[in-house]
């Protein structure tokens, strides 16, 4: 019997908001400080997820856990709910679900099948609103929530104190942060938090294709990109992805497929492109001078 994750949202178009976002990205993060210690990668679990006077069971599968911060999960069947019917978020952000693990396996104690009501253990990192993702580096933030956070740092204190953050600090920045703080997590080269980028609400269609132009990219950060059809819309995204020496030879083809003519030319004359890249390329051309 799958393991339980009650998951409950504040809307209904958070909730769409949520699934929506891992449709096109492959995976979602729900938040959950307090994870079972036997939780393990390709677990199933089930979503029970509410939102106002909606409710439904979700198929899922864990892809990763995150020590303090939460389950990366896969979507893999929305059950009765259509996601299509849900009315879509307005401005700004969704808000994070609240989330409790009920045990499938195991028997839990007393203490633990009781949902916390404390508001402290259910508070969340604060996602940033659209001006503050785009206040001008150094700036200090407006008091938070999060106001103990790394994310509500200024520029200056989060790069200084970077490399005294733990874990799961560094993942809130990378999910949570604004485009400076984000821009520190990019430069710190550390391929564990780019997947966590990914999932930022906030990040930039440019800051997409500098991760996909990275060569020190985690393997699993890389295919998702090149799986997200709103990320490879972008020539820039796309280019990068095929210029990327971590991208397997198939994905590459596949790609090539999708760009236009002067955008082939251009790869055929490009200084980053592998020489097998540039073989495809050319074969592709030939193949469309037929």
């Amino acid at each position: 019997m799958p393991r339980r994750l009650i998951v409950r949202y504040a809307s209904a178009s958070d909730l769409r908001a949520h699934l929506d976002e891992a449709q096109s990205r492959g995976a979602i993060l729900l938040p959950l400080a307090d994870v079972p210690g036997d939780l393990a990668p390709l677990e199933r679990l089930e979503l029970v997820v509410s939102a106002a006077e909606v409710g439904a069971e979700l198929g899922a599968e864990l892809l990763q856990v995150l020590a303090g911060v939460g389950l990366v999960v896969r979507i893999l069947d929305h059950g009765t709910l259509d996601p299509a019917s849900l009315p879509l978020l307005g401005s700004g952000s969704a808000t994070p679900p609240q989330v409790t693990l009920h045990a499938g396996r195991q028997e839990r104690s007393e203490r633990e099948q009781e949902p916390r009501e404390s508001a402290e253990d259910e508070q969340e990192p604060r996602e940033p609103a659209e001006d503050e993702d785009e206040r001008e580096p150094g700036a200090k933030p407006t008091a938070g929530p999060a106001g103990s956070s790394a994310i509500s740092w200024s520029l200056e204190k989060l790069t200084a104190e970077w490399d005294n953050l733990g874990t799961a600090e560094r993942v809130r920045v990378a999910r949570y942060g604004n485009r400076g703080a984000r821009g520190v997590v990019l430069r710190s080269n550390d391929r564990t938090l780019m997947a966590h980028l990914l999932t930022n609400p906030h990040i930039s269609t440019e800051e997409v294709a500098s991760l996909a132009g990275n060569a020190a990219i985690d393997p699993a950060a890389l295919r998702r990109i090149a799986s997200s059809t709103d990320w490879l819309r972008s020539a820039e995204v796309t280019r990068n992805l095929v210029c990327n020496p971590k991208l397997p030879m198939p994905e590459v083809e596949r790609l090539l497929r999708t760009l236009p003519r002067d955008e082939l030319v251009r790869l055929s004359k490009s200084g980053r492109a592998r020489a097998v890249v540039k073989q495809a390329v050319a074969k592709r051309l030939k193949s469309s001078d037929r």
